[in-house]
């Protein structure tokens, strides 16, 4: 919440849990329906925004979750496998990257509407906006790139070189440095890579703390954790979320 005295967390069961951050206590589970992917919470803190995959690339949605009534709201019609979601800081529009459909989908949340898909990488995944929300950065999981995101016109940038598979993206409060993690397959080791955002330009990846490691066939599959089983083709079976649904705390 804008206020930063809760936090919204999806839970097993497809709910999503608020958390009093004073007290440490969840409450009352607000059920989110199948396959919620991440969650956004509008600037005014009023209503949560959730991706949900349907089945073989059909009913791919975004559902709006009333915050005060913990009830769900109207589903808005997405591109294909929608993973990641972020708002930007008037709280007029969000953008959702389609993992399969290798583009992000811009939303009017006053009217609830998608508006045209814009061309991204190859397989994006996380998302984040500037502060002076002018433009969205998306990483590209298959293309090991940042593509940068003109949200006036719409317009993808020139493509931004990373580390092998960037999952994760963040902003500094100033605007001036993005941080993006890359989940190296053997070999590469995990990452950290910082991005002059005035410049473009990357800086010299830093290597991350170790996880462990977790066997994977070449390029078929997504970070694990926040992964489904391997697949080529847009047909899925249940699964966990992708990108990762970190609580929310606007």
């Amino acid at each position: 919440m804008p206020n930063g005295r809760t936090a919204y967390v999806l839970s097993p069961g497809d709910t999503v849990s608020p958390i009093n951050l004073a007290t440490g206590k969840p409450g009352r589970p607000i059920k989110a329906g199948n396959s919620a992917s991440a969650i956004a919470i509008a600037p005014d803190g009023r209503t949560a925004y959730l991706p949900k995959h349907g089945i073989s690339g059909s009913g791919d949605t975004v559902t709006t979750i009333r915050l005060a009534a913990g009830k769900p709201g109207r589903r808005i019609k997405v591109g294909q496998d929608p993973g990641a979601i972020a708002i930007t800081p008037d709280g007029r529009t969000a953008y959702l990257t389609n993992y399969l459909g290798n583009t992000v989908t811009p939303i009017r949340l006053a009217a609830g509407k998608p508006g045209r898909p814009i061309k991204a990488g190859h397989e994006p995944g996380a998302i984040a906006i500037a502060p002076d929300g002018r433009t969205a950065y998306v990483t590209n999981y298959s293309n090991n790139t940042v593509t940068p995101i003109n949200l006036a016109t719409g317009k993808p940038g020139r493509p931004i070189k990373v580390g092998n598979t960037p999952w994760a993206i963040a902003i500094t409060p100033d605007g001036r440095t993005a941080y993006v993690t890359n989940f190296g397959w053997p070999g590469t080791g995990d990452t950290v890579t910082p991005i002059n955002l005035a410049t473009g330009k990357p800086g010299r990846s830093s290597q991350s703390a170790k996880a462990p490691r977790r066997s994977r066939s070449p390029r078929t599959a997504r970070p694990p954790t926040w992964s489904t089983p391997a697949r080529t083709t847009a047909t899925r079976s249940p699964r966990s979320t992708w990108p990762p649904a970190s609580p929310a705390v606007p």
